[in-house]
């Protein structure tokens, strides 16, 4: 294969490419198989020609991107799917055990319970049958249900409501990519019975039961509001976020505080630095000690698409201080997505897989353009230390204003796509949220580290964070009431998503830093042509 600083950024195209491909125009699971190994095999076997092999290989991850969707929708042949088509609509009798957390969410006449089975099985007349797959239970009642609990559940079954249909996010389709076919509701009065606990694995057991306790240290010194959007920020759980700050944090384009991302991942980064430097361990073993944190509250907070990512590339990027080498944060970033879309490749339809990785993606090619646009940074004067200073913070603030200019670009396309929305306040409601962020994860921790420790301070540092939540939250609703803060959009298909990000590409793409000398080279060449002409016309 060619040489190239940046391998995985077409690897990962062309493995993208066969997805989408894959997705939209199936092949035969058997000959996309037999098409793959043949290019495998070409690629291999003409290694002595660089860019034959090369393209062979690019073919051959075109063609697996292609088939790992089909074998992960590949239903097996004791598949739930088979049985529920027979079973639709009626009583079933159902036994499972609880693979995810058990989360109480807002329904209709109260609240209800939801959580996913596996190892199912269901109760014909001859007895109880076996099933793979998963399902999903909404139970209409508070239920007294955990992970890793063994259920015996009586309900109906039937297919996801599709409540977004005309729109361009489906949830039957999203739950489809994660697997569940089928959901079953159990009612008020419907059976819901423990047959046994402790089922699940032990590690994501007791994951969970930390993150109950802490979530318990929030709730006992944080009102329902705020310890619902800290829930959020630190553990991943956003099922507690009321929806009025939802909506107002949609309308200011500054969601992503709400969802754990890479900003989150980078503030955590830099506590665990700070924290490892305490301990008496050499640089190379601080740096892996904070790796192997980062994996480990990736897999605490649920282990998202947008915070994998942002795990990984930031263990990329301390791993090279280890083996002291420059990283290339693009190459970086398509690892990162290469290993998610490996793991489940149906990860590239997910909105949020899709908004992190542009927005990382625009801050890293749009940022320069945009600098180079602002015009060269003036040095500070020499011996003028206040005259310095302002011109350093001069110049922090001009370098957020052109990141969240970036981010708001590269967002703004698939926004309007999925939400329906524009939002130009984005732009400067980050410069003043953002900042207040880097503020409340620090003292969230704090929080909940005394509340564990050492209770009797907690109160003061619940305080704190009180008011640095409660700011944010006034900041918020006032970018939202601003002046064409924002914009419902209706009628934004794939068409017009597909022409902004063309003509985005198109822009990124342009030399902008030679247009000067291409419009110089061309003012000579006219004045060089007007000159022999006139010289032709006018001999003297």
């Amino acid at each position: 294969m060619t040489k190239t600083h940046r391998p995985f950024v077409l690897i990962t195209a062309f493995y993208s490419a066969g997805i989408m491909a894959g997705h939209y125009v199936p092949a035969g699971f058997g000959y996309s198989w037999l098409a793959t190994g043949a290019l495998l095999g070409a690629a291999f076997l003409s290694f002595h020609k660089p860019l034959v092999s090369a393209v062979c290989l690019l073919l051959a991850f075109t063609g697996l991107g292609m088939v790992m969707p089909q074998g992960r929708q590949a239903a097996a042949a004791g598949d739930i799917r088979y049985a529920a088509r027979r079973l639709y609509g009626k009583h079933v009798a159902l036994k499972g055990t609880v693979n995810t957390p058990v989360e109480e969410r807002r329904a209709v006449n109260g609240l209800k319970t939801t959580f996913t089975l596996t190892n199912l099985e269901i109760e014909t007349p001859k007895g109880w049958k076996k099933h793979s797959g998963t399902v999903l239970v909404n139970i209409f009642r508070v239920a007294d249900a955990r992970y890793g609990d063994r259920l015996q559940l009586n309900g109906k079954l039937h297919k996801p409501y599709d409540f977004s249909s005309g729109e361009n996010f489906s949830y039957r389709d999203f739950l489809s990519r994660k697997g569940i076919h089928y959901i079953l509701s159990v009612k008020k009065d419907g059976e819901a019975r423990v047959l046994e606990r402790g089922r699940g694995n032990r590690v994501r057991a007791a994951s969970l039961a930390l993150r109950g306790r802490l979530s318990g240290i929030l709730a006992a010194y944080l009102s329902t509001n705020e310890s619902g959007v800290m829930r959020a920020v630190l553990l991943g759980d956003r099922g507690g976020i009321p929806q009025a700050v939802r909506v107002l944090f949609i309308q200011t384009g500054t969601a992503h505080i709400l969802a754990i991302s890479g900003l989150h991942i980078g503030i955590v980064a830099g506590l665990f630095i700070a924290a490892v430097n305490f301990l008496p361990l050499g640089r190379r073993a601080r740096y892996a000690a904070v790796i192997t944190l980062l994996i480990g509250y990736a897999f605490f907070t649920g282990g998202r698409p947008s915070v994998v990512r942002a795990a990984i590339m930031l263990a990329v990027l301390l791993a090279s201080f280890i083996v002291e080498r420059e990283p290339d944060m693009v190459n970086t970033l398509c690892l990162a997505a290469f290993l998610i879309l490996a793991y489940n490749p149906f990860n590239l339809f997910d909105i949020g897989f899709q908004l992190s990785f542009v927005c990382v993606f625009s801050i890293v090619y749009t940022n320069g353009v945009l600098n180079r646009l602002a015009g060269p940074r003036r040095q500070p004067p020499i011996g003028g230390t206040r005259l310095g200073l302002a011109q350093r913070l001069r110049g922090h603030i001009l370098r957020s204003f052109w990141i969240s200019m970036a981010v708001w670009i590269g967002a703004a396309g698939l926004i309007a796509y999925y939400f329906g929305i524009v939002t130009p306040v984005t732009v400067v409601a980050n410069l003043l949220v953002v900042p207040l962020l880097t503020l409340i994860v620090p003292l969230g921790f704090c929080l909940l580290v005394l509340g564990a420790a050492a209770p009797v301070c907690a109160p003061a540092a619940a305080a704190c964070l009180k008011l640095a939540l409660n700011g944010m939250a006034l900041l918020t609703y006032l970018f939202a009431r601003a002046p064409f803060a924002f914009k419902y959009v209706s009628g934004v298909g794939i068409g017009h998503t597909g022409a902004y990000y063309f003509i985005l590409l198109l822009v990124l793409a342009c030399p902008w830093r030679k247009f000067p000398q291409a419009f110089k080279l061309l003012g000579t060449r006219i004045l060089a042509v007007l000159s022999r002409r006139a010289r032709r016309t006018y001999p003297f």
